[in-house]
């Protein structure tokens, strides 16, 4: 049986975080193998400087998108400084999000509310544990709910995707047993 050549990625990066103790839940660990989060990374930039932004026709891109590293996926211009630009989405760390998940201390048939979609790959997680009506993620950008949507569907996840101001969460979904923020907040609201 021939397997994508992502699963055999997937299954390496599981390895590697229970390796390191980031995945101790056999859940996640299923989770981590089963969602491509190469669908949420199509592009993204590196390190260097300038960044360098690598997309699929790259040779390196797959076993970059499988790495226990955050991959910036949108750079804007600062607006306090012309000419500069400023990483203002990311896929996080893969090892980082799982520790998050763990103490989010989910189960079975609880509702989560994600404040900070960005690329979709947290919200594909939890639909993966816990179904894809169990979750909803709000962030403050179009461009990237609708990217996320897009990328989740892709995967066959249909958690609710809202565009909002996380302050305030998605009361239309609500009430929700866990809350996971992935935002700067300068406090975190009652």
């Amino acid at each position: 049986m021939n397997r994508d050549p992502w699963t055999t990625h997937a299954a390496r990066l599981a390895e590697q975080l229970a390796e390191q103790g980031a995945i101790t839940d056999p859940a996640w660990r299923r989770a981590v193998e089963a969602v491509p989060r190469h669908v949420f990374v199509p592009e993204f930039y590196s390190d260097g400087d300038p960044p360098e932004l690598i997309t699929a026709h790259d040779t390196r891109w797959l076993e970059l998108a499988y790495s226990d590293d955050t991959l910036v996926t949108q750079r804007k211009q600062h607006p306090d400084q012309p000419g500069f630009s400023w990483s203002t989405s990311s896929s996080t760390r893969p090892g980082f999000t799982l520790r998050l998940l763990h103490l989010l201390d989910v189960g079975d048939g609880m509702d989560v509310l994600e404040i900070g979609t960005g690329t979709g790959y947290t919200a594909a997680l939890l639909c993966h544990r816990l179904g894809s009506q169990h979750v909803t993620t709000v962030d403050i950008d179009p461009d990237l709910t609708r990217a996320a949507r897009r990328h989740l569907a892709h995967a066959g996840y249909r958690p609710n995707v809202t565009t909002g101001d996380g302050l305030h969460g998605d009361p239309a979904h609500a009430p929700y047993d866990r809350v996971l923020a992935t935002v700067a907040h300068e406090h975190v609201p009652y």
